[in-house]
């Protein structure tokens, strides 16, 4: 007899058997429907946690460059040569969750997007400058951090910005008007922070490089 919803029916051992059970057809559409909430629910998701990593990772350069400016200029002295990472997290200048290990000062530190974060001097500009460099960046990271971060906000003190991931170094000097990567590429179009950043969309060899004057 065949078996219609609401109805029980006599099985082979002479037992009543319910009628209530899904078909095969009803349970793949209802795990469909599973699957398109999830993959839903996953993109949001995946869009908060990288607005989330922008944002950190802004407010980890920001605070760093305004403490180690502020630092510098009690102190009035230049910025030291060497292993500059670890000196300058020695007095604390950067955010305590940037360490890969919390309670130690002086080891390597970490950006909120899970690549190496340095502190260097350069000697590009004829004044004391100090060079952040972010490494293990996606592309997607990498044009991110390019199209928002407020390079020109005066405040600041950002000397130049360079990217290095697609094999040539692209570079914007903000003291030198005349120089082939000059201010006037900034803020950076999709397309401009596209062709600085490496097309490997699965990997993490971008580095962008934001450099500062220790005294503004």
């Amino acid at each position: 007899m065949p078996c219609e919803r609401g109805r029980f029916v006599k099985t082979s051992m002479g037992r009543a058997a319910s009628c209530e059970a899904f078909t095969l057809m009803e349970l793949a559409l209802v795990m469909g429907v599973i699957g398109m909430i999830l993959a839903g629910v996953w993109g949001v998701a995946s869009i908060v946690i990288g607005k989330n990593q922008l944002r950190a990772v802004q407010e980890q350069i920001i605070t760093s460059a305004q403490n180690i400016r502020d630092f510098y200029a009690v102190s009035g002295a230049p910025i030291p040569t060497g292993n500059t990472t670890a000196t300058l997290d020695g007095y604390r200048l950067f955010p305590t969750e940037m360490r890969v290990t919390p309670n130690t000062s002086g080891g390597p530190l970490m950006h909120a997007m899970a690549g190496s974060f340095t502190v260097a001097p350069i000697s590009t500009y004829a004044a004391s400058v100090f060079r952040f460099q972010l490494a293990g960046l996606t592309m997607k990271n990498c044009v991110n951090l390019l199209m928002s971060f407020p390079f020109l906000t005066p405040e600041l003190g950002v000397a130049g910005v360079t990217a290095n991931g697609t094999g040539t170094v692209m570079t914007i000097d903000l003291t030198n008007i005349a120089h082939p990567g000059s201010p006037d590429l900034l803020p950076f179009t999709l397309s401009t922070a596209q062709s600085w950043c490496s097309k490997d969309i699965k990997g993490t060899g971008n580095e962008v490089d934001i450099d500062f004057w220790v005294r503004h």
